[in-house]
């Protein structure tokens, strides 16, 4: 299939902006319910081509902004949609319900062009849910038309309050999620989230889930609010939580986690990645099983570098510009060159760097200084997103990125290779998300640890991170992935990454570390000097 910027234009032109959905009013006045549309798509292996990425942003992009705009009196309405052919005569299709979700996007393709495409091979799914026609949603009331969603801003957080007409007997899970989780964020994997926590649902009725969505981190994120909430009111805590693992410590440490093996064996598979169950783990014991990755890659253009470097003497002798937050308080493109040299210096949640491990990189850094392959400017970046921006104006040549950046859809002009090491041996830094159970109701835990499982089965996590541009941990979901370029860089770095250090440690390496780099690239400091530095302040 094709992925470049010139795939199937005429599917762009006819689906974009001539999308159109209405409902055919029904004389049935009893059943004057609120009409509320849904459109999520199972993903495609494979979501970064051209073709897939801009159907479904154009048809659920036009569907979702009418999510909540008219009321109609027929919760069994059939929607349709209008397409402009090529003579410019508008056509009308109903697309009423068929025997599944496939066979309707089916409709829609051949109406247009006549295709018979395969379509595992290239949607597993285009859906319309409506009131009755599908099984009841149970996750969130919807508001009316009117209404606006309450947002606590204090807290970061927003809520999806319970149905109003589900009984008072139902069991309530409340789930808590960072924002870029958020299930009603409107994008593709947003709303395969939502359908799969609302399939949960709907296999146990008696089942209601809250979802809150909190900042990630800092005041009022997950982890502070956990602490909070177990001191000032425990019966707020959630029941399951989405931590970045590299606060699962924390989260262990202050008892706001019980482990999760004594809930469930599914971390006990060959299936997870070494670094997934080294995330999982807090000296010894899981406390989460991991559900999403981003790993600290090489982003840059083919059209300006011809000669991808894998080692650090290739990166000198191109003599191109390599961009990185030098001032990075955590300073995670060092980080990852140190942990490629000495991979086992992570141990029990901390690290323990040798003297001459810190000497070799500042040794590199400051070669690449005086060939202008690390200049003095990246001083001023002290955010991954910021050398990004460099990046983006063309700057530079090439930047250190997470994957999550060179997967999106949308840089259709940046390809990813993993950062240069000093021998040339595919290695990454991951920091990934984990479902972890927060709950001090015994009677819950059973319950919560299957809704835990049932987000984290390979093939859920074989789409939902190929939708969300993001890695899966588990080797089975990456090998469901279409073959292609992520999915190469991908298996090549998986086996050998390492996980993110937790936070303490961030907290105690980082910022020695960024000082001594800003200070070698100023040229105020040598490497055996900046080692030195690094090693006193840690010591301190």
């Amino acid at each position: 299939m094709a992925t470049g910027s010139n795939a199937y234009p005429h599917v762009q032109r006819h689906l974009h902006g001539q999308l159109h959905c209405h409902h055919h009013q029904h004389a049935d006045s009893d059943l004057n319910c609120h009409q509320h549309l849904y459109s999520y798509v199972y993903a495609h292996p494979n979501p970064y081509s051209y073709f897939y990425t801009n159907i479904y942003r154009n048809v659920h992009g036009h569907l979702y902004s009418h999510r909540h705009s008219h009321s109609y009196p027929n919760q069994y309405a059939h929607p349709t949609f209008e397409y402009s052919s090529p003579n410019g005569c508008t056509q009308p299709h109903a697309l009423t319900p068929f025997r599944n979700r496939r066979d309707t996007i089916a409709r829609m393709l051949r109406i247009l062009h006549g295709w018979r495409f395969t379509l595992p091979e290239i949607l597993l799914g285009f859906s319309l849910l409506l009131g009755a026609c599908a099984a009841p949603l149970r996750l969130t009331e919807q508001p009316t038309p009117n209404s606006t969603p309450t947002q606590d801003t204090a807290a970061a957080e927003t809520r999806t309050s319970p149905t109003k007409t589900e009984s008072q007997g139902s069991t309530v899970l409340s789930v808590w999620l960072p924002p870029s989780f958020d299930p009603n964020s409107g994008s593709l994997a947003a709303g395969m989230l939502q359908a799969r926590l609302d399939e949960f649902v709907e296999q146990h009725p008696q089942v209601r889930v809250e979802v809150r969505v909190k900042a990630e981190e800092g005041t009022g994120g997950l982890l502070d609010s956990l602490l909070t909430a177990q001191t000032a009111a425990p019966l707020a805590l959630p029941d399951l939580v989405l931590l970045p693992h590299n606060q699962l410590a924390a989260a262990a440490a202050n008892q706001v986690v019980v482990p999760i093996a004594e809930l469930t064996e599914v971390l006990d598979s060959d299936d997870w990645y070494p670094f997934a169950q080294e995330m999982a783990r807090v000296d010894g014991t899981s406390f989460g099983i991991p559900f999403a990755a981003d790993a600290l890659v090489l982003a840059y253009r083919p059209t300006a570098v011809v000669q991808v470097p894998s080692t650090w003497a290739d990166t000198l002798d191109s003599g191109q510009e390599l961009g990185f937050a030098a001032a990075d308080p955590q300073a995670l493109f060092t980080l990852a060159q140190l942990q490629a040299l000495e991979p086992k210096a992570a141990q029990d949640g901390g690290l323990s760097y040798s003297e001459e491990t810190l000497t070799t990189v500042f040794e590199f850094f400051s070669a690449a200084q005086e060939k202008g392959v690390l200049p003095f400017w990246l001083n001023q970046y002290q955010t991954n997103e910021q050398s990004w921006q460099a990046f983006s104006e063309g700057r530079i040549p090439m930047v250190a990125a997470w994957t999550s950046r060179t997967f999106d859809s949308r840089n259709v002009d940046v390809s990813a290779a993993p950062l240069p090491t000093q021998d040339g041996k595919p290695f990454a830094l991951v920091k990934g998300w984990l479902w972890a159970v927060a709950t001090q109701d015994q009677t819950r835990l059973t319950l919560i640890a299957e809704l835990a499982e049932f987000l984290t089965t390979p093939e859920f996590i074989s789409q939902w991170t190929a939708a969300g541009s993001l890695l899966p941990p588990r080797h089975s979901s990456l090998g469901a992935w279409s073959p292609g370029d992520m999915q190469i860089l991908a298996s090549q770095i998986m086996e050998l990454s390492v996980a993110l250090p937790d936070k303490a440690t961030l907290d105690l390496w980082g910022p020695p570390l960024a000082e001594a780099v800003v200070a070698m690239l100023k040229q105020e400091l040598t490497p055996d000097l900046a080692t030195q530095q690094v090693l006193a302040a840690v010591k301190q």
